[in-house]
């Protein structure tokens, strides 16, 4: 049983890693050259910005069928969008864990250094889908894996990222002096 100084202590270090979360501004490492596919993301994201997601999901699933997608970040943005639109609009936290394994599979077989920041960003959307899920050692797994490859990108927020979340697992698993450590590593 923990007591109460545990948990003034967890919540410190909780509302620090909170305050670290956004006030970490990354600059965007993907120097590609804006795509055909990139303007029509950018349409669908004022669409659903508008209130429309069905709508914004209609438009970007058309045009992305009618377009061969120039590569492979093209490919893994139809697919974060998908996720997106069903993790945080229609809460449907299964179909979101398919689009984010759809993530992953973009790059699967090619981890090299260029791909690592998007296989962080697609473990760290697996993780938040089986978070929501209540799959705790699952969640945690996927973090994890998130986490080696943000450390091999050129994101240093990533790292941050994935340690509190790692340390949010570990919270709700009731393992305060983990996620204590980990809540401690994020706001470095």
């Amino acid at each position: 049983m923990y007591n109460k100084g545990i948990n003034k202590y967890l919540t410190s270090l909780f509302s620090l890693s909170m305050l670290f979360m956004f006030s970490c501004k990354e600059k965007n490492v993907d120097n590609r050259d804006e795509t055909e596919f990139s303007k029509v993301w950018e349409e669908a994201t004022i669409i659903h910005d508008a209130g429309d997601v069905a709508g914004s999901l209609k438009y970007i699933d058309s045009m992305y069928r009618s377009m061969k997608p120039e590569d492979k970040h093209d490919q893994y943005s139809y697919y974060y969008f998908f996720y997106n639109a069903h993790r945080r609009d229609y809460r449907d936290h299964n179909k979101a864990l398919l689009y984010s394994d759809s993530m992953i599979m973009v790059f699967g077989n090619d981890k090299s250094k260029k791909n690592a920041e998007p296989l962080s960003q697609g473990y760290s959307s697996k993780g938040d889908a089986l978070l929501s899920l209540g799959k705790y050692d699952d969640a945690f797994n996927a973090y994890y894996e998130g986490r080696i490859y943000a450390g091999t990108s050129e994101n240093t927020c990533a790292l941050g990222d994935h340690d509190y979340r790692l340390g949010m697992v570990l919270y709700k698993q009731e393992r305060y002096a983990k996620a204590a450590d980990y809540f401690k590593s994020a706001k470095n």
